[in-house]
Parts: C-alpha cells; structure tokens; sequence
C-alpha cells in the first residue's frame, strides 16, 4: 500500500520505502465474535439485560 506520503507499507505495517522507511504502524488489540461466542470466551458471561 501506498500512502499520500509516498511511504509504501507491507501487510506487516512496516514502511519499506518512502520517508518513513522502517516506521511500524500499532497494532490494535481486539477481536470480533457473535453474540453466541462470548460464553466461549468469559465464563462468567450473561446474555440477560
């Protein structure tokens, strides 16, 4: 990917080219699942409002 920087970034979020060659990107923390699946997850879930 290229950006209007012209730094261009693999799909690690590494800049491999452009001014901010050798930049990393954050990584955000969070994963996504169907209400169903957070029993899974935490075991003191409670789907009741």
């Amino acid at each position: 990917m290229k950006d209007d920087q012209n730094n261009k970034w693999n799909v690690f979020g590494v800049a491999v080219s452009g001014p901010r060659k050798g930049d990393q990107l954050n990584s955000k923390t969070s994963f996504k699942a169907l209400w169903w699946a957070w029993q899974t997850f935490y075991d003191d879930f409670n789907f009741e409002n």
